[in-house]
């Protein structure tokens, strides 16, 4: 009687069209690539197989604590290596720059025999070949070999996080959509400028780079650290088998050369709409394409639906008072079952998908909306030092102590669609004493109050800055501006106020932000205290 069969060496990927053969097949072979050691490196399961090639996730079994613990080999075809060679010339330039949103290149790209080995029967699994004549070009494959990001993709991550019954009517709370938003502009920001900094440029970047391709499936979930992401995991792009670089002027992209590279290089389903409409009025495809795919990811977390839709809805959406038009269907975005989100997010999110490409937001205003907005996030939920704080020395300034962790941004409260009139039919901001108005008819979007939550430091007077809002007592010494509009004041630890003009960035979604004036400085007069007031009425400030 036959004994029970062995188990299998590899977990099998069944999502692949891959027989269980084939992929392990690939996986012990690559036992004779000379640039991967068996000695150093085990492989550990086939993550992802296409009809051009294959994915694997290797670890390393040696004793050299600088090598990653884990490494990702991409393989492609012959039909293939040119699209991998390009990919790995664009991860080699953003890996320089230190990004932690880009992908890590490891290892460039490189022409290989199938397996690296010499002997006729030693040709990969992909594509699997009884023959066994000479080796020529076609039989060679190309591989990279990039950074392993752990937390799976973002198309993984919503699916994760709607599992059961229970959870697939769960809303994404506001503060990880600014987060996800914050490390997808600084990804951006790195493509085009070759910095995550709108303030410290890369001098040296050439052309801005177009991703063409971005979606859930190339977002990647990566770990925590204690600066940035504290409370919500960093995202990395992966995949750039379709980037191209922009053509510096708008002569050159309006040329049919361009055009007819550009028009197809996105993933049906996720096209913008200069792309996909030759009668387009202002058809340019430019790098407002990688801000047309952050508003694509988003919209497609919080509206459960693709966007575009075939017939690519749109609608008139107010900016300051000046309405634009925008991509996406209004009954899901402006839903305040759907998307119970705040009137900042919804409106920041419209000028991503906004129809026109010359109007729709740059990466540099969604950055700093971005920022202030996760600024905003960690003060409210840093934690407080314990025990008393020492004074600090006659004459000195205070350090300002770095916001805390505070918790996990996605444990904030969710709002389960259905309406009702109980605790959970409004979302439920992380934010302390923060009230919700009655829906604006025009917006059709939250309008929300803030009342005394600290965010980051000043550069330009050395204090914390304060959103004026509802105030529930007198503000301590430190910075604050007004919401939107007019002046704004800015109160130092000296005892005086500078007195800034404040420019709201979403009233120029397409345009640069013009700076902010110098309206004077003058002595700080104590403001009274005001009672809280739990009418949803705004609270005057006069």
């Amino acid at each position: 009687m036959a004994g029970p069969n062995p188990p299998d060496p590899y977990p099998f990927n069944t999502s692949t069209f891959l027989t269980k053969p084939r992929q392990f097949a690939w996986l012990d072979r690559s036992s004779t690539w000379p640039d991967l050691p068996a000695t150093q490196w085990t492989p550990v399961k086939v993550l992802a197989a296409t009809g051009s090639g294959a994915v694997g996730l290797f670890k390393h079994v040696g004793s050299n604590p600088r090598v990653p613990s884990h490494m990702v080999v991409k393989q492609v075809f012959a039909e293939g290596v040119n699209e991998l060679a390009n990919e790995s010339r664009l991860l080699r330039m953003l890996t320089g720059t230190g990004t932690k949103h880009v992908v890590k290149l490891y290892k460039a790209f490189e022409r290989v025999m199938g397996t690296g080995a010499t002997g006729e029967d030693t040709f990969d699994a992909l594509p699997f070949d009884e023959d066994d004549g000479e080796v020529d070009d076609a039989r060679m494959v190309g591989r990279m070999y990039i950074e392993y990001v752990e937390g799976g993709d973002l198309a993984g991550w919503k699916d994760k996080y709607r599992e059961g019954d229970e959870n697939r009517r769960k809303v994404i709370p506001e503060e990880v959509l600014w987060r996800m938003m914050g490390c997808l502009v600084r990804a951006v920001l790195v493509l085009e400028t070759g910095s995550e900094f709108v303030t410290v440029p890369n001098i040296s970047w050439g052309k801005k780079i177009i991703h063409f391709d971005l979606k859930l499936e190339n977002v990647l979930v990566g770990p925590k650290d204690q600066a940035y992401h504290q409370r919500f995991p960093m995202l990395k792009l992966t995949d750039f088998g379709m980037s191209q670089f922009e053509p510096s002027t708008r002569a050159q992209r309006a040329m049919n050369v361009w055009i007819g590279n550009a028009v197809d290089r996105a993933t049906p389903g996720w096209f913008a709409p200069e792309q996909r409409y030759p009668e387009h009025q202002n058809r340019d495809m430019s790098a407002k394409l990688n801000m047309w795919g952050i508003g694509s990811i988003i919209y497609r977390l919080i509206c459960r639906k693709n966007t575009p839709d075939p017939d690519m809805p749109t609608f008139l959406h107010s900016f300051n008072g000046k309405p634009l038009e925008v991509v996406g269907d209004p009954k899901l975005l402006l839903s305040p079952i759907q998307c119970p989100y705040s009137a900042k997010f919804i409106t920041t999110l419209c000028a991503l998908l906004i129809w026109n490409p010359a109007q729709r937001m740059r990466a540099a205003t969604l950055s700093g909306i971005c920022d202030q907005m996760i600024d905003l996030y960690d003060g409210l939920n840093s934690v407080p030092p314990r025990g008393p704080t020492p004074k600090p020395p006659p004459g000195t300034i205070p350090p300002i102590p770095p916001p805390g962790p505070g918790g996990e941004a996605l444990l904030g409260p969710n709002v389960l669609p259905g309406g009702g009139t109980g605790p959970n039919a409004l979302q439920a901001f992380v934010m302390p004493n923060t009230t919700l108005r009655a829906r604006d008819p025009e917006l059709r979007a939250y309008q929300y109050y803030e009342d005394f939550p600290a965010m980051s430091p000043d550069p330009r007077s050395g204090g914390l800055l304060f959103r004026r809002g509802r105030r529930q007592r007198p503000p301590v010494q430190g910075n604050y501006f007004s919401e939107v509009g007019g002046e704004g004041e800015m109160v130092n630890r000296m005892g005086m106020r500078d007195v800034w003009e404040v420019v709201d960035p979403l009233a120029f979604p397409g345009e640069p932000i013009p700076s902010p004036r110098f309206l004077g400085e003058e002595p700080v007069t104590p403001e009274p205290s005001y009672e809280s007031s739990n009418s949803g009425e705004d609270v005057d400030m006069t």
